[in-house]
């Protein structure tokens, strides 16, 4: 009766489907992470960011949706922004949908998270600002060697607000910076 017991519960003849249930177990979540893995012909690609280029400390030339800014400031923000409405046409009642912060950074002597660290911080500050337009816009962050060490480019996507689209107004927005 022992010999017989002993052979009930001895399962070394399962060993063989056990370790195959393992390989594909294994493989089964190696293939699933190797697909959320992007690919480097996917990923965004900025160049030519600055082909739309304005002058620095917000003193825009006509260009289509590229703001240059040399610090993190209130003031030279609404001024870039006063100055692009002016020379877009845009209403006088608008909100930025979405924009690509792209910091500069020197690719000789700095790896381009040094880019992305300085569009974060302009990110942050341009958080709290709490300007009208920025309210909820979507923020996209990059990093450029066409962009100057230190600076970032903003890539605006403007559109005007509901009630401004059929109405009259100014043709440069008049926001006032808070201290």
């Amino acid at each position: 009766m022992t010999a017989r017991k002993a052979a009930l519960e001895d399962a070394s003849h399962q060993a063989g489907w056990m370790f195959a249930d393992l390989l594909l177990a294994l493989m089964v979540i190696f293939l699933a992470a190797q697909s959320f893995v992007p690919k480097e012909a996917s990923l965004p690609t900025f160049a030519g960011l600055l082909s739309n280029k304005t002058s620095l400390n917000g003193n825009a030339s006509p260009l289509k949706t590229s703001i240059t800014l040399t610090s993190i400031d209130e003031a030279a923000l609404i001024i870039a922004l006063q100055n692009y409405g002016a020379i877009a046409h845009l209403p006088a009642e608008y909100t930025i949908e979405s924009m690509v912060i792209a910091g500069g950074f020197n690719p000789k002597t700095e790896s381009s998270d040094r880019g992305t660290a300085t569009a974060l911080q302009y990110a942050a500050a341009i958080g709290s600002f709490n300007l009208p337009y920025f309210k909820n816009s979507a923020t996209l962050l990059a990093a450029s060697p066409e962009v100057p060490d230190g600076a970032v480019v903003l890539n605006l996507q403007i559109a005007p607000t509901a009630h401004a689209a059929g109405g009259t107004g100014s043709a440069t927005p008049t926001p006032t910076p808070t201290k």
